[in-house]
């Protein structure tokens, strides 16, 4: 992983392509071999012109967004905000955890969490979950702990979901063991974010198949709201006869032999102080009853209009619906230009090459933006 403390520049210097518009001879990405960025390799002939990498990063994404994931996105936004501000609760809350660690942070972007399980592989010496190492269990406790606490403490429940891909634990063990560097800011916070996902038809055939299926077409979207579940009568009858058949078993194989009434035995039990004790335990602990969700089906009969109606219903039926709708500006972009501009004197060329803006005055709003950000607390 290449760190602002190793990056590489363009070896042409003020006669790198960019030198005009930076100021400076253009930053190598890390996955760049040459010595030479790429705007001086098309300048020469060694490569056909192609779109901007700025411009790629930043491009508005080619599929939809749930609400949940936008709401997710901004939550995250106001969390980074506060790493990079050094101000704030869950900033306090970061901080205390990195001092009882004994860390000291690096200002990189993290690694692919698709590759590498940030919160087990990352962390501090004895926890680090990886071949060959050697895992002080204790440690390794304290810090899944640690980490869960700070995870359950500062993102709501809704956004800690187990298919969120990548897995929000990895999202806040990123935020103790990095700092996200400027430039990069808006890439720290998006390769955390979750993946696009498709939903594949009820129809036969392996999920391979599908995709090779050319006449199928897929429909991509982040964290849709969309639940496969069974019928719970069916789920209760396959979980009843499940225990039945384990309890079966061990009437025949160890209570049985010794003569005992079945019968008998159970009304025991009910009766006993035992069992009134673990009810008594169940019903002081059990989760709050947030009572039945609703979910619309949609089968071979469901139409459109159908949907629009029920979520038109489901919709009144809710007490309270978050704001909906996301800035015009993305608010790490805002920060991060503020930063750059105010802190490291970078130009609204340099700013525009940077986001891939065509018009170098964009800056300008952005910059105002971050300032009212950075400047909060």
């Amino acid at each position: 992983m290449e760190t602002l403390a190793n990056s590489r520049y363009c070896a042409r210097g003020d006669q790198c392509a960019e030198f005009p518009v930076l100021g400076a001879p253009t930053r190598l990405g890390q996955y760049n071999p040459e010595e030479i960025c790429e705007s001086c390799r098309t300048k020469l002939g060694e490569l056909p012109p192609r779109v901007s990498e700025a411009a790629a990063v930043h491009a508005k994404p080619q599929f939809a967004e749930s609400g949940l994931a936008r709401a997710l996105r901004t939550q995250r936004e106001e969390l980074l905000l506060q790493i990079l501000k050094k101000r704030g609760p869950f900033w306090g809350a970061v901080r205390d955890m990195r001092e009882r660690w004994g860390l000291q942070p690096a200002t990189q972007l993290p690694p692919n969490p698709s590759t590498c399980a940030i919160w087990s592989q990352c962390g501090p010496e004895g926890v680090r979950n990886v071949p060959g190492s050697v895992v002080d269990e204790r440690l390794f406790e304290d810090w899944n702990h640690d980490l869960n606490t700070l995870l359950c403490e500062w993102v709501p429940e809704r956004f800690r979901r187990l298919d969120i891909l990548p897995k929000p634990l990895d999202f806040v063990a990123a935020c103790v063991l990095f700092d996200p560097p400027v430039p990069g800011l808006v890439e720290f916070n998006s390769a955390l974010l979750p993946r696009a996902t498709a939903i594949m038809g009820p129809t036969p055939g392996t999920l391979a198949d599908k995709f090779r299926n050319e006449e199928e077409s897929l429909q991509w979207m982040v964290l849709p709201p969309i639940r496969q579940i069974r019928d719970p009568r069916v789920d209760r009858d396959i979980e009843a006869r499940h225990w039945i058949d384990v309890l079966m078993t061990v009437w025949e194989l160890y209570i049985e032999p010794q003569e005992l009434d079945f019968k008998q035995m159970l009304k025991t039990v009910y009766e006993s102080e035992n069992f009134r004790q673990r009810v008594d335990e169940w019903n002081r602990n059990k989760p709050a009853d947030t009572g039945p969700r609703y979910f619309v089906e949609v089968d071979e009969f469901t139409t459109e209009d159908d949907v629009r109606v029920a979520f038109g219903m489901l919709s009144k039926a809710q007490e309270e619906r978050p704001r909906q709708g996301r800035s015009a500006r993305n608010r790490l972009v805002c920060a991060e230009a503020a930063e750059l501009h105010d802190g490291h004197g970078w130009s609204y060329d340099r700013l525009a090459v940077r986001y891939g803006w065509d018009d170098p005055n964009r800056a300008s709003k952005f910059i105002k933006d971050g300032r009212e950000l950075l400047n909060t607390w």
